[in-house]
């Protein structure tokens, strides 16, 4: 009977398998197996050493990460329906070791499963989707999982905001994609995004106002065109508002537009506190001809102007 060449390999493989050295077929020594880089399943057939001096002396051919990442995603685009073929082939592969390996290991009954990271028995609903795996669930559960991805993000906090800023300015695809996630999730969690935002500027008012402030004086022109676009488009919504804030609030704005006239014509209701606020700023203002006319009226001269005002006043009382 004769045998293939598939039986032979296989044969070899075996054999060296199970003896600890091997023959480098570059310098013809036999070394142990320590000595050899692995390839897949099997050793390969050059020893460490051979390798390192053939890189020594071959340095155009060590390619960088980048250019192995390009020419990795050129042959996936030219190929791509070959690369699906064997990623389905081999995902069906993991699943049956899997089910065999740990079928009887992890699952308790049929709704119960334990979780590898805390070796807690759990329901299958608190195991997240996973197709890898062969029942579909992911080995770790929810809650692990979490907190296993942000001890992850902590420590790799920099990386992740130079990757996806790189990733988001170069990739045109990705942003449409981003854009278009990001209008669902803010369509679908309106009253969740509104109360997280108050509760930011309710936490952190001051750094917000801060920012706002130089903001706006940064971008005056910017704001106030906004502002005055948004009025008139929005006008008759405006108006109901005031009307609105007017009637709840009559009293007080009523007392508030009062004594702002008062201090500007230097009326108040009460006129010997007034007197004693005022002296500092008359003896200031003594020397100066430019406030005549607030002079009188912060001493109290009531010509026919003030007068008028009184009456005015007097209504709101």
């Amino acid at each position: 009977m004769r045998m293939g060449r598939r039986w032979w390999s296989w044969i070899r493989y075996m054999r060296a398998s199970a003896v600890d050295s091997k023959k480098c077929n570059k310098c013809g020594e036999i070394k142990p197996l320590n000595q050899f880089y692995k390839d897949g399943n099997k050793h390969h057939w050059c020893c460490k050493e051979c390798q390192k001096q053939y890189q020594k002396e071959h340095p155009h051919k060590k390619y960088s990460f980048e250019q192995r990442n390009t020419w990795q995603k050129r042959y996936r685009e030219k190929h791509h329906e070959k690369c699906l073929e064997r990623q389905r082939i081999y995902a069906a592969k993991r699943k049956l070791r899997n089910l065999k390996v740990n079928a009887d290991k992890h699952y308790v009954d049929q709704l119960h499963k334990v979780c590898t990271k805390c070796k807690q028995i759990k329901l299958l609903s608190m195991f997240s989707h996973n197709s890898k795996y062969a029942d579909g669930l992911d080995s770790q559960c929810t809650d692990c999982k979490h907190k296993s991805t942000e001890n992850w993000r902590k420590l790799h906090i920099e990386h992740r905001r130079t990757y996806y800023r790189n990733h988001y300015r170069n990739d045109e695809a990705f942003r449409k994609r981003r854009a278009e996630k990001d209008r669902r999730y803010r369509n679908n969690n309106k009253e969740k995004i509104l109360m997280r935002n108050r509760n930011y500027i309710k936490n952190n008012f001051e750094k917000v106002q801060a920012y706002r402030q130089k903001y706006n004086f940064a971008n005056r022109a910017k704001v106030l065109l906004y502002h005055k676009n948004y009025y008139y488009e929005n006008y008759e919504s405006q108006k109901e508002l005031r009307t609105k804030y007017y009637y709840e609030n009559r009293e007080r704005l009523r007392e508030e537009a009062r004594e702002n006239i008062a201090i500007i014509n230097g009326i108040r209701f009460n006129k010997k506190t007034c007197q004693q606020e005022i002296k500092p700023i008359v003896e200031l203002c003594v020397t100066n001809t430019k406030f005549k006319k607030a002079l009188k009226k912060i001493k109290g001269v009531q010509n026919e102007h003030d007068r008028n005002h009184e009456i005015k006043f007097s209504k709101f009382a």
